[in-house]
Parts: structure tokens; sequence; C-alpha cells
């Protein structure tokens, strides 16, 4: 029971009865940002349970990184932990970046120690979140810097780099990263514009 003591004239203290406040976290609206191994990228999704989760995102990953022990996509086991107390949460998948997801590591060399070489041996292991691509406008429309890019559903699969109208081509040209199942040339993607999803196709490059 609460009790009400005397400290001083003129100074009490008292106990508040708070057992009557839940434990949960139900109330708690919580947002993830984080990899997973499927679902849309770059978009906040509600979620409000694990089943839902596990729909779009995909369940846990026991893949661990090499030397550390620590799983690869930790967001999935923080989701699982949080929703079985809670049933608002706002996930936001992204997709990770290193020179092999751009086709660039060729440019380094391992065979010598130097700053955060562990981090790129543990992306060579872990392989590509996303690729660079270039990609031509089947529809009318100038992809442009930051723009995002999506499957034939819209659901968000990576951005545009950079783009712009070729003059050699006559219709618009880009580079973007898009997640490695959407990587292959002839492989059509979608630019969101203006309500639209206009579509494009991915190329080999250079362009011309």
């Amino acid at each position: 029971m609460p009790q009400k003591v005397f400290v001083s004239p003129g100074v009490y203290t008292s106990e508040k009865d708070l057992t009557f406040v839940t434990r949960q976290v139900g109330v708690t609206t919580l947002g993830l940002v984080g990899e997973t191994t499927i679902g849309p990228a770059f978009q906040p999704i509600f979620i409000s349970n694990y089943g839902e989760f596990q729909s779009f995102f995909g369940g846990l990953n026991a893949t661990k990184v090499k030397d550390t022990g620590a799983p690869w996509y930790e967001l999935p086991y923080i989701a699982k932990s949080y929703l079985s107390q809670s049933n608002q949460l706002f996930v936001t998948r992204v997709l990770g970046l290193s020179g092999f997801d751009a086709g660039l590591a060729w440019v380094t060399s391992m065979k010598k120690d130097f700053i955060a070489k562990d981090i790129i041996l543990a992306a060579k292991e872990k392989g590509p979140v996303q690729k660079l691509v270039g990609f031509k406008m089947i529809d009318r429309g100038i992809p442009r810097h930051d723009y995002e890019i999506a499957d034939a559903d819209g659901n968000i699969i990576g951005k545009v780099t950079s783009g712009t109208q070729s003059p050699v081509l006559q219709q618009g040209i880009g580079l973007g990263y898009v997640a490695p199942d959407f990587s292959k040339v002839g492989t059509e993607i979608f630019i969101p514009l203006r309500g639209k999803l206009l579509k494009a196709e991915v190329v080999k490059t250079p362009f011309v």
C-alpha cells in the first residue's frame, strides 16, 4: 500500500501505487530502419504483428558475420521481440551499399591491411544486396537523380543515381541501384512519376 512518510517539518514524501500500469508497450509506435532479406525498399511499411512482418520482409536469418558471430540481418530479431509486446511498428527496408554492389571492388587490393578492410571483406562474403545497372526508358520520360525505381506492382526496389535525356538515342537513360533480382539485362523496371509507373529496361553499359 502507498505510504506517506514524514521527512522534516513541512516536508513529506509519498509513494505512488503503479501496480495498475501495464508492462506491455502496445500503445507505443516504433520505427525500424535496416536490412531484411526481402521486401519493398526505401518506404515505411506499417506492421501490426510478426506474421505480417514475415509476409513483407521474410523471417529470421541465421547467417552471421564471419569472425564476429553477429547476425547479418538484425532488424528481424528486433521486430519479432518488439511485436511480441506491441502491434504498432513501422519498418523501412534499406539496401546496403559497397564497392561490390557497384561492381568496383576490383579497384581495391586486399593483399595489404588498411582501415575498414574487415568491413569490405564482410561485404564480399555477404554478396551484393543491390546492384548498379544502366537502364533506358521505354515510356516517355526523363529519369532524374534520386527518383525511385519500382517493380511492376509499384514496390520500391531501388533508386536512380543519375539520369538524363540522351540526344543520340532520343530517349531517357540512367543509372541506378536495384535489388539483384532486377539487375539482369532485359529486365523491366519502372520509374514512379506523377502517379504513373513509367516503364524502363535494364541495358548493358555504355549506352552507345
